[in-house]
């Protein structure tokens, strides 16, 4: 008799497999049936990564914080990440903290004391969760990058002010991949720099040029996917560049029209490479009015937008970084109005 097989039935016949054997999935009853299930489990196998929202298009579904020093309040949110298990870590700019929240926004721990030495934070920027348990801070002012224990304990840090390999100018944007490599921005010698998961220095490319191809002009972020290509926000544009730092191609310029920005800052890459930007539109009165997040693939196509500039729910008056977890909720901090606010894909 022939097995008929849903994608959703193969899916829960690869987990019995890895649990329990072929035989519980009868396997070895029938040659040709077991070939063709075989081969099936081999599509799913291959497969790859799954778009976490086909449909890119999303919706409002929560917000948190407000002005305060208190904990769940900020006082500048500059940027955030989602840890695989989606806590969601914050850094605060002038309260100089990191506060980590639960996927709903419940406030769960904070820590931070203000100051230079080892374990002290002076204006926290970009952050990233490792995934032993620790956090890696970069400081704009101590131009350095940090390690703590999700309690804060002291792990050491590397960088200060300079112009060496392993030195900032304006320490900002913070990005790490599946290998724990770290990516760093330095806003003010407009370079992305690249180290290992110990801190060891690999390679630095960009420059400071408004118009040349692979020079950035006050670049605030940068993120990597799964290949090693990295995105680089800058101005009102984005580039990408190949996993050693060789200029691939670019999209934007200024404007309101999709694709296009008046200041690109925050950026993050989803599991199959689509490309998520803020536009902060934190440069004059009246262009909050403009602030929203944009979802492009990895060449530059635009796929759909989050928000709108306002006060509001589901609106932002500086969208400065965003994050995203495994189930395709978008989360994005509004540092003006000291917020975080989380979209999800609507199916």
């Amino acid at each position: 008799m022939r097995r008929c097989y849903t994608f959703t039935t193969l899916v829960l016949v690869v987990l019995t497999a890895a649990s329990s054997g072929c035989k519980a999935l009868g396997l070895g009853e029938d040659d040709d049936d077991d070939t063709t299930l075989l081969a099936l489990l081999a599509a799913v196998a291959l497969q790859g990564p799954v778009d976490p929202c086909p449909t890119n298009s999303y919706s409002f579904v929560t917000k948190w914080g407000s002005t305060g020093t208190g904990n769940g309040l900020f006082q500048e949110p500059r940027f955030l990440h989602v840890s695989s298990s989606n806590q969601v870590f914050v850094s605060d700019y002038q309260n100089n903290d990191i506060q980590r929240f639960d996927a709903n926004g419940t406030f769960q721990a904070r820590f931070g004391v203000t100051g230079s030495n080892s374990g002290e934070l002076e204006d926290p920027v970009g952050i990233f969760y490792r995934n032993d348990n620790t956090l890696v801070v970069a400081e704009n002012t101590n131009n350095r990058l940090q390690r703590f224990t999700l309690a804060g304990g002291d792990l050491g840090f590397v960088g200060s002010t300079g112009t060496g390999d392993s030195q900032f100018q304006g320490a900002w944007g913070l990005w790490g991949d599946a290998a724990q490599n770290l990516y760093v921005m330095d806003n003010g010698s407009n370079l992305v720099k690249k180290f290992d998961s110990n801190f060891n220095f690999i390679l630095k490319f960009g420059g400071t040029n408004t118009l040349q191809d692979g020079k950035f002009s006050n670049a605030r972020s940068v993120a990597a996917d799964s290949a090693g290509n990295m995105y680089v926000a800058s101005d009102n544009r984005v580039q990408k560049f190949d996993a050693n730092g060789n200029f691939l191609l670019k999209w934007g310029g200024a404007g309101t029209a999709q694709g296009q920005f008046n200041t690109a800052e925050g950026i993050a890459v989803d599991a199959v490479g689509n490309v998520y930007v803020s536009d902060s539109n934190a440069n004059g009165a009246g262009l909050a009015a403009r602030a929203r997040i944009q979802k492009f693939s990895s060449t530059g196509v635009f796929l759909g937008q989050i928000g709108t500039g306002g006060t509001g729910d589901g609106q932002f008056t500086q969208a400065s970084s965003l994050g995203l977890d495994s189930s395709g909720n978008v989360y994005v901090v509004d540092t003006t109005q000291n917020r975080v606010q989380k979209f999800a894909c609507v199916r």
